[in-house]
């Protein structure tokens, strides 16, 4: 039958790549999204807070409001803050002078994600503080950039 009407032979083969094509294509955003846990440990007890008001909402919150839910340990097992829209930084170490986007974070953000350091140190309390720990501040560096910026691979620890 094929061979007498070449082009239902076409169509069908085409319609059966199509849905082969889609449902591998469902199933890998639905795995993605949906399926695969996260690589945080009990990232079912993560919790965002964010702010609302008429004008919608917003992950935004105060220092205050930041160390008033710190202080509420009773209630919370850690909490920790971030600001994504932290500030441009210069790296001058290396071959070349790069500037980067920069995430601020609290001392415990690291902690409470479940994040290992390679090489160095997560912030201290002490470094959390205003006013606090060394002077120039101090940050992280993603384990990919920092080895392309060493010459011996080992990352720019203690560097400035």
């Amino acid at each position: 039958m094929m061979r007498k009407n070449p082009s239902l032979a076409l169509t069908a083969i085409a319609a059966l790549a199509i849905g082969i094509g889609a449902n591998t294509a469902i199933f890998s955003v639905i795995n993605r999204v949906l399926l695969r846990p996260t690589g945080y440990p009990a990232a079912d007890r993560i919790v965002l807070f964010y702010v609302t008001s008429p004008a919608g909402a917003a992950y935004v919150g105060s220092a205050a409001k930041f160390n008033l839910l710190r202080k509420q340990t009773d209630v919370f097992e850690d909490v920790s803050a971030y600001e994504y829209n932290g500030a441009q930084l210069n790296l001058t170490s290396g071959p070349f002078p790069e500037q980067v986007h920069g995430i601020r974070v609290t001392a415990g953000y690291f902690r409470l994600l479940g994040a290992r350091m390679a090489l160095g140190r997560p912030f201290s309390d002490e470094e959390d503080r205003p006013g606090g720990g060394p002077r120039p501040p101090c940050g992280l560096v993603r384990g990919r950039r920092a080895r392309s910026r060493s010459a011996d691979r080992s990352g720019p620890r203690g560097r400035r």
